[in-house]
């Protein structure tokens, strides 16, 4: 395999979770992805080990219940608005893109009929973009 987006771990975590439930096992072998995918949280989900990301551009696998509304506002804050790279913004405005984002967990949970939600991102500060 080569490079692994790693903003994609949350639908990788989902059927990965899903092949879980059912097989009771599961090895990951994410070779050349494995820096990222340790440094995002992902691969300490399934008991690898944890990197810390001295980078600071990853925003943490995590996967959530539905009633964790609350814990996902402030997930969104402390990982996501926090980013020092980010362009500098008015209160309302993280305020508003902060709703935007849990009105995509609250479809999930809406929508979704999932007992779990599965959230992580990637920012890009030389393209000033995160996915």
């Amino acid at each position: 395999m080569g490079w692994f987006p790693a903003h994609t771990c949350s639908m990788l975590g989902a059927l990965l979770s899903l092949l879980q439930d059912n097989l009771n096992t599961i090895g990951i072998d994410p070779e050349k992805s494995e820096n990222i995918l340790e440094r995002n949280d992902f691969l300490a989900f399934f008991g690898h080990r944890k990197l810390t990301d001295f980078y600071n551009t990853t925003i943490s696998y995590q996967v959530l219940n539905p009633e964790d509304d609350r814990y996902f506002n402030n997930y969104v804050f402390r990982k996501f608005l926090s980013k020092p790279d980010l362009p500098n913004m008015t209160n309302t405005l993280k305020k508003k893109l902060t709703e935007s984002i849990y009105e995509i967990f609250i479809n999930a949970k809406m929508h979704s009929g999932t007992d779990r939600i599965f959230t992580c991102g990637q920012f890009y500060p030389a393209k000033k973009k995160i996915a």
